[in-house]
């Protein structure tokens, strides 16, 4: 089953060679009811196929739309009835103030995607919400190139997929030869006029290119050809070969063009701090290093242990080692440095964007009411718990001070359901008497709690709103299961409490 999507726009796109549209919708979704009240564009039910919600495709191959327009010109009502029903995907709110810079937003009738610029409007395509930034390619500085982050092939000697996952994936149809040759001059070598005035010396004429482009640009297929350049020059020489990959991935979870980058450059400057290097916190700090996060320190005492070793964090060529020297040398070999003296870090004297709470023994995980935590509120510190208990991964909740649930929200609600509970967690949290002789920690579960909490850290960092923050996933040993549990603020913590209003 192919995972296209059509890049139609609207209808009545320009033509070329042949009379044909260069995009076109699938047959179905051309074909449909066409009766007055009923907007073209409101997708069908699920079916029993797996295709998922949307609005189906053709005969050949089921195509899920992402990009469907009110086909409304022969419609009887008009374009203004049309643009104020809520379920045409033409619908225009207006500027919607519960967006907010680098956050995603859910509300009643539509999920935002996050949104990396407030000052540009929100439409709403299909049943997502997504930034419509202003059209790069009219800055004529900008070098345009397809996106290299995905694949491109030929369904047939016409149809050409950029993409293989569904939420990126894109069919051009009808493609001859001279748009075939025009496809490849967008190399990131040519800027927007280049580009219109090649597409008009290749026949298919000026308006026509650049409906196109702008195509490709509104479906995240074009980059900023310069913007990648620009945000490695922020990272040391030995770091940036090794983020090709990460700006890749970037460059599609962000995708207008020059976002993914700019996402990478902000992480330069920022700095997270890992409190705790065993099996956990030191593969966290080598993987956000290795992300390109700008600074990462790791806090703890004491020697390197076997129970401390793991490949994602520190070798076994580290035993006996002080535990904190070599988690500094692990994030450093992460990030293709040479280990040695920080200099970055001395200099370094801001707080941290952002604490990781991973302590040795995975208990912490659940120790939401420690004198740290408590300093890291009122500090308003963003922080995260992360830990293995048992079999048991955790990650979360990721706490943003003010605003969502914390570690003692948790604390107390477990002990609703169980009074002995805090009496209990004093005994077994940090190190205290009834904590296990030997804590269990298998290394594969270790391993998948660390980059599950990296990935955490990163999308709060890059302004998008984690699973954990409101609640905490669970990894178990047992079965490779993994779920996601809801966490409200509770309300004899306080920590969401609004300040009263002055008498």
């Amino acid at each position: 089953m192919a995972l296209g999507v059509a890049l139609r726009v609207r209808r009545g796109l320009r033509r070329f060679g042949g009379g044909r549209p260069l995009i076109r919708a699938p047959a179905r979704a051309r074909r449909r009811d066409l009766r007055p009240g009923r907007c073209t564009g409101t997708p069908t039910r699920r079916r029993g196929m797996g295709v998922p919600f949307g609005c189906h495709g053709t005969r050949r191959y089921p195509v899920a739309l992402t990009e469907v327009r009110c086909r409304g010109r022969n419609l009887s009502w008009s374009d203004r009835e049309r643009k104020a029903d809520k379920r045409c995907p033409e619908y225009d709110p207006g500027p919607d103030s519960r967006l907010s810079t680098g956050r995603a937003n859910r509300s009643s009738d539509h999920e935002a995607a996050p949104v990396d610029n407030a000052a540009h409007d929100v439409g709403v395509i299909g049943h997502a919400a997504v930034s419509r930034p202003e059209t790069v390619g009219r800055k004529s500085a900008v070098r345009l190139l397809l996106k290299p982050a995905l694949s491109r092939g030929w369904r047939d000697s016409e149809t050409l997929q950029f993409g293989t996952v569904q939420r990126y994936a894109g069919v051009l149809e009808h493609v001859d030869r001279p748009l075939r040759d025009f496809l490849g001059l967008i190399d990131g070598t040519r800027d927007r006029p280049a580009l219109l005035a090649a597409g008009e010396r290749a026949g298919l004429g000026r308006e026509p290119t650049e409906e196109l482009l702008d195509t490709l640009e509104r479906t995240g297929l074009l980059d900023d050809a310069d913007a990648a350049g620009a945000a490695l020059t922020r990272f040391p020489r030995p770091h940036r070969e090794l983020l090709g990959p990460d700006l890749a991935s970037l460059s599609l979870v962000h995708s207008g063009p020059g976002a993914g980058p700019a996402v990478l450059a902000r992480r330069a400057g920022q700095r997270v701090e890992v409190r705790g290097a065993g099996r956990v916190g030191a593969a966290i700090a080598a993987v956000l290093s290795a992300g390109g996060t700008g600074t990462v320190t790791v806090t703890d005492n004491g020697r390197v242990g076997p129970a401390d070793c793991s490949p994602a964090g520190l070798p076994p060529s580290d035993l006996g080692r002080l535990r904190a020297t070599a988690a500094r040398e692990a994030v450093q070999r992460a990030s293709g440095r040479r280990p040695g003296p920080d200099a970055r870090r001395s200099q370094d004297q801001r707080p941290p964007d952002l604490v990781v709470l991973a302590p040795r023994d995975g208990s912490g995980a659940f120790a939401g009411g420690t004198q740290a935590a408590r300093e890291l509120l009122r500090a308003g510190t963003p922080h995260l718990y992360v830990g293995v208990v048992e079999e048991i991964g955790v990650v979360g909740p990721l706490v943003t001070p003010g605003v969502s649930a914390c570690g003692h929200c948790l604390v107390l609600a477990r002990e609703d359901e169980d009074a002995g509970w805090p009496r209990l967690l004093a005994q077994i949290a940090d190190e205290g008497p009834g904590r296990a002789r030997t804590p269990a920690c298998d290394t594969a579960l270790a391993t998948a709690v660390a980059g599950l909490a990296a990935l955490h850290v990163q999308l709060h960092l890059d302004g998008v709103r984690p699973p954990s923050v409101d609640g905490w996933c669970e990894l178990s040993a047992t079965d490779g299961m993994s779920r996601r549990l809801r966490l409200r603020g509770h309300p004899d913590c306080g920590c969401l409490w609004q300040p009263m209003p002055p008498a």
